[in-house]
């Protein structure tokens, strides 16, 4: 087992040439990124990170050599998510165990340090949500794997349409894709380092549980056990931050950055003066089958959890990043920094992008409902009945242009409730 998680470490390296051989295709230009060769699409710089994760973390999903994705239906990769779900599970035990221990010392009059409790809440709140990726995944693999291929399709028919067009990908989907890679691998080896430095403290749940440990400051045990903690460690950061990684990148923004590249299309032959009705209805008619079947993938509770992961993540980080610096180690608040980071971005960027279908299609369904007068009876209601492209948020709510900003305050609120606690 010690040897299997070993070679799942060494294996995330590969992640860095995979990078390294897409970047080398990359075009800068003013506001966009150029990218040349093979790699001209979304579709090619999503399949680069999703090779990488399949490098280190079994997913019941593959590619083939067009680039639509099957289901992985092997024994092995089965077998290997429901360990991941057990090992998650049972860290998550042990939390639930210390948070009961704080509960009954504090009926003795023993008090526990604030930022210890919010600590862990970061850690609890962490694995309930890998947890659920795990789960969905199993529960919707067929939806999964049919909103990717459409989004694969929808792009390669667009670019064929448009031949000698070169791709561009704007620099908000390189930058969330190097930010991800970035955490994947920075995370397990913080927390390798963590687990020798205090085998006593979270996230070594399993030191803390089979060790004599008095207090987080303690460094009982021998070497050996110290490195198996570590590489469990190590196993632990792989499976929750890729899956994380996965959950937001592959599956919600990638369909989401087709709809609006296809919504680009569409406002610019417009504009042109380019476009004849049955093409723009047929093509827009695509994309409402496309946002669809997205939110058929996400189906609730996916997309409430995962704002209010954010809003907690966000908050217990930050907390912890500004009141306790100086009470953990340098990994530890390393490991913190970069949740805080990287919560920000989930709400102020990829938040905020996820209501531009919404936007966007509003004013191309307005502007074709001005230029496009003549048509049969059919196609001008169909054209005042459009409905927008929506990206749901559970309970008859979407994203819309507030919504990255009222996530934020609320995770404000959140953090200003724990600072006067």
């Amino acid at each position: 087992m010690i040897a299997k998680i070993l070679s799942q470490y060494l294996q995330v390296m590969g992640i860095v040439p995979n990078l390294a051989a897409l970047l080398k295709k990359i075009t800068f230009h003013p506001n966009k990124v150029s990218i040349k060769e093979k790699v001209s699409s979304y579709t090619s710089v999503t399949h680069v990170f999703l090779d990488s994760i399949l490098l280190v973390h079994a997913l019941p999903l593959t590619t083939d050599d067009k680039k639509y994705i099957r289901l992985n239906k092997s024994r092995w990769t089965a077998v290997k998510i429901i360990f991941d779900i057990g090992f998650a599970l049972l860290q998550l035990i042990l939390i639930l165990k210390w948070f009961d221990n704080q509960r009954s010392n504090s009926s003795e009059r023993v008090v526990t340090d604030n930022w210890k409790n919010i600590l862990m809440t970061f850690l609890l709140v962490l694995f309930i949500g890998t947890c659920f990726g795990l789960l969905h995944l199993i529960r919707f693999p067929r939806e999964i794997v049919c909103v990717l291929n459409c989004s694969n399709h929808l792009e390669m028919e667009r670019n064929h349409e448009r031949k000698g067009v070169h791709g561009y990908v704007p620099y908000y989907f390189i930058g969330i894709m190097v930010i991800s890679i970035i955490t994947i691998t920075a995370a397990p080896s913080t927390l390798f380092i963590t687990s020798f430095v205090k085998p006593c403290m979270p996230p070594s749940f399993f030191t803390m549980a089979a060790l004599p440990c008095k207090d987080w400051n303690d460094i009982p045990g021998h070497f050996l056990a110290k490195t198996a903690q570590a590489l469990f460690a190590v196993y632990t950061g792989l499976v929750v931050f890729s899956t994380t990684e996965c959950g937001l990148f592959v599956l919600l923004l990638y369909p989401v950055a087709v709809q609006l590249l296809l919504l680009d299309g569409l406002e610019r032959d417009l504009d042109l003066e380019k476009c004849f009705r049955r093409i723009f209805l047929v093509q827009y008619r695509k994309l409402q089958l496309l946002s669809r079947l997205l939110n058929n993938a996400w189906k609730d509770p996916a997309v409430p959890l995962v704002v209010g992961c954010a809003i907690l993540l966000s908050s217990t980080s930050l907390y912890v990043v500004l009141s306790s610096s100086n009470q953990i180690p340098q990994p530890v608040l390393a490991l913190y920094s970069v949740g805080a980071f990287d919560m920000f971005v989930v709400i102020q960027l990829l938040f905020k992008i996820l209501s531009f279908p919404y936007t966007r299609s509003v004013e191309l369904i307005n502007a074709a409902r001005r230029r496009l007068k003549k048509g049969s009876r059919c196609e001008m209601k169909y054209i005042v009945s459009c409905s927008s492209l929506k990206v749901h948020l559970g309970n008859g709510t979407f994203f819309d242009r507030s919504t990255s900003l009222l996530v934020w305050m609320t995770a404000l609120d959140v953090l200003v409730t724990f600072l006067l606690v």
